[in-house]
């Protein structure tokens, strides 16, 4: 019998002891844990279903449930819930006297300073600039998207990564963009992968610099009109690739792209 405590175990796998206390006592790891396990027992570890994985498929389930936006039942649904949280009418003098209470408390000066503020913040006006440009264009393509993100994370310093980010939830709320990330293109990505096999490298294993760029013009070639605009845009589109390592689409540190 071995005599490794379990803090030494837990140690050994590269997880908290807490975790490894209740993986053994039944629960399911999440993904990171599990890709750890994996690493450690190797074939020797069965098939598990993580619980990142479960939890995914429990949220597709309670989705499925859920009425589509636009649609009567959607709408009536929003009623009922508006209705529900509108609780009991009050009489207009308990209303009246509860706001002369919040005046001369300076409640209300603090409550309208509060949303002056939130409305300076970046974020306030990256979704103002994307209701704008959602009511010019109410059904744009994905890579009218990009050009907007770009275009306003110049205005607020911020990487397009960060305003698509900012924007996800939005954009998937109307169904402009599919809840898993961007469409596959496997094309692209086979010529992206071919490319980087092939691109020399820097002594720590990094691509050389220049291979986006290069990466650009080989995918405007093959995709005509179809490519992405900017080395940005492509740099982004494979980003959201599964099973991609960040180091390969990290920040340029000299702007060439490499």
């Amino acid at each position: 019998m071995s005599k490794t405590t379990i803090n030494e175990f837990a140690k050994q796998i590269g997880l908290p002891r807490t975790t490894l206390r209740n993986i053994l006592g039944g629960m399911c790891p999440t993904r990171p844990n599990l890709e750890k396990l994996q690493a450690f027992f190797g074939p020797a570890l069965p098939v598990i279903t993580s619980e990142t994985e479960r939890r995914r498929e429990r949220a597709n389930r309670m989705r499925e449930r859920l009425p589509l936006p636009g649609t009567p039942k959607w709408q009536e649904s929003r009623r009922r819930s508006g209705e529900s949280l509108r609780g009991r009418r009050q009489a207009p003098e308990l209303v009246q006297k509860r706001m002369y209470a919040r005046r001369a408390s300076g409640g209300e000066v603090r409550a309208i300073e509060l949303l002056r503020t939130q409305g300076q913040q970046p974020k306030a006006r990256l979704l103002a600039r994307l209701g704008s440009h959602l009511r010019s264009v109410p059904s744009p393509t994905i890579e009218l998207i990009r050009q907007w993100a770009e275009r306003d994370a110049g205005l607020e310093g911020l990487t397009s990564a960060a305003v698509l980010m900012l924007w996800r939830l939005t954009l998937q709320g109307r169904g402009l963009v599919p809840k898993g990330g961007r469409p596959r293109n496997d094309a692209r990505r086979q010529l992206v992968e071919r490319l980087m096999a092939d691109f020399p490298r820097k002594a720590d294993g990094d691509l050389a610099d220049g291979f986006w760029p290069t990466a650009l013009d080989r995918v405007r070639y093959a995709e005509g009109k179809r490519a992405p605009a900017t080395t940005e845009s492509l740099r982004l589109w494979w980003a959201d690739q599964p099973g991609i390592p960040g180091r390969l689409v990290g920040k340029p540190r000299d702007g060439r792209g490499g």
